[in-house]
This record gives C-alpha cells, sequence and structure tokens, in this order.
C-alpha cells in the first residue's frame, strides 16, 4: 500500500496536507511513540478554523481509517517535527 509521509508542525499547514484525487479510502498513521497526532477534514485549502487539539487524535503508533471524497483534504498537526503519514 503507497504511503505519503509527512512531518507534522504544532498548527495546520499545506506541507501536512493530503488531497484525495478520487473517492478513496486511506488510513491515517502515527508513528510517534509519544506524541498524539491530529488531524481535520476539509473541502479546500482553507486549513481548519478549529485549533488541532481541538480536533480527531490518532494515538502514538495508531492509525485512524477514513472515507475521503474527491477533493477532500485531511490536515495533520502535532508535535512539531513529528512523522505521519497517510497510506492509500
Amino acid at each position: 500500500m503507497p504511503t505519503t509521509p509527512y512531518t507534522v508542525a504544532a498548527d495546520w499547514g499545506a506541507g501536512a496536507r493530503y488531497t484525495a484525487a478520487t473517492d478513496e479510502d486511506v488510513r491515517i498513521t502515527n508513528p510517534s511513540t509519544q506524541h498524539v497526532l491530529w488531524w481535520d477534514v476539509t473541502t479546500d485549502d482553507t486549513p481548519p478554523t478549529t485549533p488541532p487539539a481541538g480536533t480527531n487524535a490518532v494515538k502514538p503508533l495508531e492509525g485512524q481509517p477514513l472515507g475521503l471524497i474527491a477533493g477532500e483534504r485531511i490536515w495533520l498537526a502535532g508535535y512539531p517535527g513529528d512523522p505521519a503519514g497517510v497510506v492509500k
């Protein structure tokens, strides 16, 4: 399964944003051993208005399956410099 790797920042940023090219099922992965990964979904390139800690969480070393509609964006944030991934 192809994985798109990211390095997250404390706030939402385009460098840790995944855009669904088609309707697809993905899995958000958090390979960090210590920190929570935050995520949210939007329908355009405007970052979420809710701060990361007020959105969805993926615990360390866990993942979250998610169905996306073409054009939706997953935004990722967390401890600065931590890794994250989106697996198709």
